[in-house]
């Protein structure tokens, strides 16, 4: 309700205006009027419960104090709430489905009816596109999004119900799915010492645009991923998978190197050959209760 002030006197008038509940100033709760001057009071009517409601609202100034009656009648009513009012579904790769979980509720005191809706292509419901639901509670909205092209996507969400209606935006992108890269394919460690390391490095790289997540496993004694044996690379990111060779015993070997992720898989074959070194070692000491005692041995392929 809107209550107009005016200053009929001659000189400047100051004054407020106050309000008991359920009736709330909105607007115009102080005021500053010269001769003549006009401004306004805005009252909202605000129940907490059903009936009628009858208060008072006053002006008080130093050109005197006014008192009007304010009057209303509550009633019981549905009310539509969205959670999240707004949905992204982020990046998505194309020709692929994304799908979300919002919530209806009635946030009211009476029955809410009403249906829900996704205009155009690419947005769409896939369950709880109807709801009837008493005060208080609650229902799941499935939705998902398809892009099939690499572009913005925006849509809303419409719903129609006695309470009312409601618009809620949706938006999302198409990009191009994770594609999985990987080099050297394959990697010969040579000729290697009994129990000396030789390291490989693998480069794993994601050439699209969505994430890249993906394992690495080696197949095959003595062959062992020392770093990297999980990655989750943004778009065109990359990382490094360290492989190594260790042998125990003297003879070649062979294993393999296998990648599996979103964007594709590989496998790359490991090989290597080991030896027994020979030579003649130093003098080896062990101390016993104080003394020493000197080995001295040789070392033969």
């Amino acid at each position: 309700a809107v209550f107009v002030v005016t200053n009929r006197g001659s000189q400047t008038m100051t004054g407020v205006a106050v309000a008991s509940g359920p009736f709330v100033i909105q607007s115009g709760d102080s005021f500053v009027l010269e001769p003549g001057g006009v401004t306004t009071t805005v009252v909202r009517f605000e129940p907490l419960a059903a009936g009628g409601f009858t208060n008072e609202l006053t002006f008080f100034s130093d050109g005197g104090t006014l008192t009007s009656r304010v009057s209303g009648l509550g009633f019981n009513a549905p009310l539509l709430a969205l959670s999240p009012a707004s949905y992204d579904f982020a990046d998505q790769p194309t020709g692929s489905t994304s799908q979300a979980s919002l919530i209806v509720s009635n946030r009211g005191s009476a029955l809410l009816i009403g249906t829900v809706g996704v205009p155009g292509p690419n947005f769409g419901i896939i369950a709880g596109d109807s709801y009837t639901l008493l005060p208080g509670e609650w229902q799941l909205l499935l939705i998902g999004f398809t892009p099939l092209a690499v572009q913005a996507y925006s849509n809303n969400l419409v719903f129609d119900s006695n309470a009312g209606g409601s618009t809620n935006p949706l938006t999302g992108r198409g990009v191009l799915p994770a594609r999985f890269e990987v080099s050297p394919a394959s990697r010969d460690f040579g000729v290697v010492p009994v129990l000396d390391t030789e390291f490989a490095v693998f480069v794993v790289t994601n050439s699209g645009q969505a994430g890249l997540t993906g394992t690495v496993n080696a197949a095959g004694a003595p062959f062992a991923v020392l770093d990297g044996a999980a990655f989750a690379l943004a778009g065109g990111d990359w990382t490094n998978v360290i492989v190594t060779f260790q042998p125990t015993l003297a003879g070649s070997f062979t294993g393999s190197v296998s990648f599996l992720s979103n964007g594709g898989a590989a496998t790359g074959l490991l090989s290597g050959v080991s030896y027994l070194a020979t030579g003649e070692a130093t003098n080896v000491f062990f101390g016993l209760n104080g003394n020493f005692v000197s080995l001295q041995f040789l070392v033969t392929s």
